[in-house]
């Protein structure tokens, strides 16, 4: 075989060889973003249902708080509650109804997510007004804490398989003068619901 031939031959393969490395590179590359836009979603997920358990907690949202939680879900409330999501809620529900008005908000969001593990370590601190005592006195109980918790993926869903409420620090302090929008309520009557409902 003439020079000329080997060197076509040659070139010949060298794209092909080009070719294919290009079409692996370009799967690999398809594979990797399908994996980490999966981990986006998931992250996102985990975020949005943090925010929704606030929401569900502060509206009284009995509705929104089931659906949070796996059905076998096990959970530890810094020692004031071990049990499941049914009893957690009873729980919250009648310690809630005790105060005036709470606010629950989120912070630093710490995600995991390797496989079928995905946990979370998400900062939180609450503010809770007692009601008005017989001279009208009222005080503020602030807590800030850590919620650890370990999703699992149901369809489209993410959900809270176990649960620790860590209770960093506590702090109480009377209110000299409180006061709150006319627009706050615990229940749907909110007006969060007239902006956040679709249709509404």
């Amino acid at each position: 075989m003439s020079g000329l031939s080997l060197n076509f031959v040659a070139t010949r393969e060298n794209r092909a060889t080009d070719g294919l490395l290009k079409f692996l590179s370009a799967a690999d590359l398809w594979e990797g973003f399908g994996m980490e836009l999966e981990e986006m979603i998931t992250r996102q997920g985990i975020l949005d249902a943090l925010a929704s358990y606030c929401r569900a907690l502060d509206r009284m949202d009995g509705e929104l708080f089931d659906g949070l939680w796996h059905a076998a879900a096990v959970i530890d409330y810094a020692g004031l509650y071990q049990g499941d999501a049914v009893g957690l809620r009873k729980y919250l529900w009648e310690t809630h109804a005790l105060m005036a008005i709470h606010s629950h908000q989120i912070g630093n969001v710490k995600i995991e997510c390797d496989g079928e593990h995905v946990a979370s370590e998400a900062y939180v601190t609450v503010s809770l007004w007692t009601l008005p005592d017989e001279l009208g006195a009222q005080v503020e109980v602030v807590s800030r804490g850590r919620y650890l918790d370990r999703w699992v993926r149901e369809g489209s869903s993410l959900r809270i398989r176990e649960r620790v409420h860590i209770a960093d620090m506590q702090s109480f302090r009377t209110l000299s003068s409180g006061r709150t929008d006319s627009g706050v309520a615990r229940d749907r009557s909110d007006r969060s619901y007239q902006f956040l409902e679709p249709g509404a």
